[in-house]
């Protein structure tokens, strides 16, 4: 494995780390269970703060790393008013929340915080799919797997962002209908995105499926809050524990496909195969009358070992 290969798969790595500790956040909030909840969410934060740091450079990472270090903020912001302060009638309670003790106006102060800081996320998106999209992919080359008006497939993956904030933004401002509408869009997009990567790779199709469940168990949650008096933090919490098993299980479809050897032997089969292109059945080069002797350099054992390493 090259070191860009091996930087590659540990960065893949932290990424794929990230996405089980926002969810396992997600999972004990639904819960109920501050402790857990808040540890985790603060390790989901941390991360997301290096990559953000680490990728920089890139134009379209930059804008997408910082509307996700907002949303991740502000949904932080709102499980701890909500897990500290706000009173819970629900199906499940866990840490006996609030963990303090009831305070509406208390808990409103978190909520407006985690509002404006979903707006600021929505902002950064907004901005960068109205003046930067066409800077960031102006270099990208004609694609196989170009989708609709994108270039890329991950690029048209990626809007998927905005509509689950936004859901995020109207259910905190209990705007059910709008919110619905949002998560129904998020849900399309990973649906559609789910069958494309499964047509392309099953170790994608993975990675795809966790974000399906993880979306529909926080649709599940919300409107479950919504509109039926907060009973659907059991359905939600099942949905998650089934979008971490997705996660894992495409962290290690990259880890054995890393150390899978076949490349080379394909590479090796490659070669033999120009090899018997340049040389007819009879021993000779095909195009040429003149027979090819052992020292010919197209033949030479050197030649060949050079080409496979």
């Amino acid at each position: 494995m090259t070191m860009a290969s091996r930087c590659r798969l540990e960065e893949d790595f932290f990424e794929d780390l990230q996405i089980i500790f926002w969810i396992l956040k997600d999972t004990f909030w639904a819960l109920l269970f501050p402790a857990l909840s808040i540890l985790f969410g603060i390790a989901a934060t941390v991360l997301q703060v290096i990559f953000l740091r680490r990728q920089w450079d890139l134009l379209a990472s930059r804008f997408d790393n910082a509307a996700t270090l907002f949303w991740i903020s502000g949904n932080f912001t709102w499980m701890i008013g909500e897990t500290f302060y706000e009173p819970e009638d629900t199906d499940i309670n866990l840490g006996n929340t609030p963990a303090i003790e009831p305070n509406i106006d208390e808990y409103n102060k978190f909520k407006y915080g985690a509002i404006a800081q979903f707006s600021l996320s929505v902002g950064v998106l907004l901005v960068f799919y109205l003046c930067y999209f066409r800077k960031a992919y102006a270099d990208t080359p004609e694609s196989v797997d170009r989708m609709l008006c994108f270039p890329t497939l991950k690029a048209y993956e990626d809007t998927h962002t905005i509509f689950w904030v936004f859901k995020d933004f109207f259910w905190a401002l209990e705007l059910g209908p709008l919110a619905v509408i949002s998560a129904l869009l998020t849900i399309s997009i990973g649906v559609h995105v789910l069958v494309l990567r499964y047509r392309q790779s099953f170790r994608e199709f993975w990675n795809a499926l966790c974000l399906v469940l993880w979306i529909t168990g926080s649709a599940t949650w919300m409107i479950g809050e919504l509109y039926e008096n907060d009973k659907g933090r059991r359905a939600a919490a099942s949905f998650y524990a089934l979008a971490v098993i997705s996660v894992i299980t495409y962290g290690i479809g990259k880890l054995l496909q890393a150390d899978d050897p076949r490349p080379a032997n394909e590479a090796a089969v490659e070669l033999e195969d120009v090899k018997s292109a340049v040389i007819s059945d009879d021993g000779n080069a095909i195009d040429n009358e003149d027979p090819i002797g052992d020292d010919d350099p197209r033949l030479s054992e050197e030649l060949v070992t050079e080409e496979l390493l």
